[in-house]
């Protein structure tokens, strides 16, 4: 058996020697500027993915043919580009087909963080439970007794690099949609659960002929290319609906969900949601990949980093926020927040003097106290006032939160306007009038001037007076 030798993670700077045996994808042969060619492609194992080039020597490119998904034997060295590692090829010598099987493929296939397998396992579980004794019920059973259907779903990605890739990556996303739809649906009244667990549970289905999943990556098929996997999927399930004699009312229905889970035109649906049912599935698919796009993102996040709106195909930007436990246990400025996080703390504006604030039952500040709840110290009699800055007044103490049962200690029933005046907070007086500009009079027709001697008088034209004089007889000269 042939040693691998070197894995990715082994690359951790530059101008470091790379031995080793790696799966090629991604080629393309590019050219420089003077027009030499060179190869650009991914090296690839268990350990993720390392972007290279293989540049001329003496303006001959070798090898002069590189197919796609080989695996060939590297010599080269890494170095930084534009804050990313990437690797200058030295040595290239691509495996034979026997050397290939002497490989454990083990050592190149990527890691999925998803169980597809056990994933189906409780996907269909939940299924039997919410669908038993309805037409639903046959059509699952009519495409999952399949075996190809069901080793296809347990092992296929939901996604070629976006959320949830990666093998069982999309029985992993339909249990999510379905747990969260379920849920939503407990809220509501009125909602067809049987339909909406089998159009959850269904509705990725065409993404079994979208893409192809081998150990190695995932890629699009011609038909994902051509169609999408809305369409296919709801070509692939027609056959099925007609075996399990799924009466055409609730087909259509299916067919609905499945069209229109992309929740809006520009992001790939075929039509809009139109049933309640279509909604809760939309909105339950997209809660489930983007939270799953910014978990991957947080990921490699330090704790208060934030990553732009870019990653992952998102459009906002990630957060890797602090969580209350660890807020709890002492992580807070000072006692190890990060710096990033601790700068994006607002600070508190000063307090007015001689202001007191109480909080309602919920904790709010919202009432102004009297003056007096705060004294302000006043020079002796007879002693003009210190001209140092006075000393800093001590942050206005929050009142323990009464019980949700009290009072607020403010109602209509007080006179609100009443305690700003005794607290000297100016209620109006700062409010500028607003003096609206006097309305504009109307122009005043110009007299003609006389014309000199011998001249006609000259006046503006206006078109389409002639042709127009119904039009334009109300309006007056200029």
């Amino acid at each position: 058996m042939l040693q691998k030798g070197m894995f990715i993670t082994d690359i951790t700077q530059g101008n470091q020697s790379l031995n080793g045996i790696f799966r090629i994808s991604d080629v393309q042969k590019q050219a420089k500027n003077n027009g030499e060619p060179f190869w650009s492609f991914m090296l690839n194992d268990a350990t993720g993915s390392l972007s290279a080039k293989r540049w001329p020597v003496q303006g001959q490119l070798s090898p002069q043919e590189l197919p796609e998904n080989c695996f060939a034997q590297i010599r080269a060295v890494s170095n930084v580009y534009k804050n990313s590692m990437q690797v200058r090829i030295d040595s290239i010598q691509i495996l034979s087909k026997e050397e290939e099987a002497s490989l454990n493929t083990a050592d190149f296939r990527p890691a999925s963080p998803y169980d597809g397998a056990d994933c189906t396992r409780e996907l269909l579980e939940l299924a039997d439970r919410e669908t038993a004794s309805t037409p639903w019920h046959r059509l699952i059973h009519a495409f999952f007794d399949v075996p190809a259907n069901m080793e296809a779903f347990y092992s296929a990605s939901a996604a070629k690099c976006i959320h949830h890739a990666g093998a069982g990556g999309l029985a992993a996303h339909t249990l999510e949609v379905c747990k969260t739809s379920l849920a939503i649906a407990s809220v509501y009244d009125n909602i067809d659960t049987p339909a909406l667990l089998a159009g959850a549970l269904f509705h990725d289905i065409g993404k079994l002929q979208e893409m192809e999943t081998t150990d190695f990556e995932t890629n699009y098929t011609a038909q994902g290319y051509l169609m999408g996997h809305l369409v296919l999927g709801v070509t692939m399930l027609a056959p099925y609906c007609r075996q399990a004699e799924l009466p055409k009312a609730l087909e259509e229905h299916l067919f609905h969900m499945i069209l229109s889970h992309h929740g809006s035109i520009e992001y790939g649906a075929v039509t809009l949601p139109a049933t309640r049912e279509a909604m809760i599935l939309a909105e339950s698919d997209m809660l489930s990949a983007k939270l799953n796009s910014m978990a991957i993102v947080a990921r490699d996040l330090a704790e208060g980093g934030i990553a732009p709106r870019t990653s992952q195909g998102l459009k906002c930007h990630v957060f890797n926020r602090l969580s209350t436990e660890q807020v709890m246990a002492g992580q807070v400025m000072g006692q190890g927040m990060p710096q990033q996080a601790a700068q994006s703390i607002p600070s508190q504006g000063p307090v007015q003097q001689g202001v007191a604030q109480q909080p309602y039952s919920d904790g709010k500040f919202c009432k102004a106290a009297p003056a007096n709840a705060v004294s302000t110290p006043q020079p002796p009699a007879g002693q003009r006032p210190s001209a140092q800055k006075p000393a800093p007044q001590p942050a206005v103490q929050r009142a323990p939160r009464p019980a949700a049962s009290d009072t607020p200690p403010w109602d209509d029933s007080e006179d609100y306007l009443g305690s700003l005046a005794e607290a000297d907070i100016p209620i109006f007086e700062e409010i500028p009038v607003f003096d609206p500009e006097p309305a504009p009079q109307p122009r005043q027709a110009k007299k003609p001037t006389a014309a000199p001697a011998g001249r006609k008088p000259q006046g503006k034209k206006q078109e389409g007076r002639e042709m127009m004089p119904g039009l334009l007889t109300s309006y007056p000269l200029k």
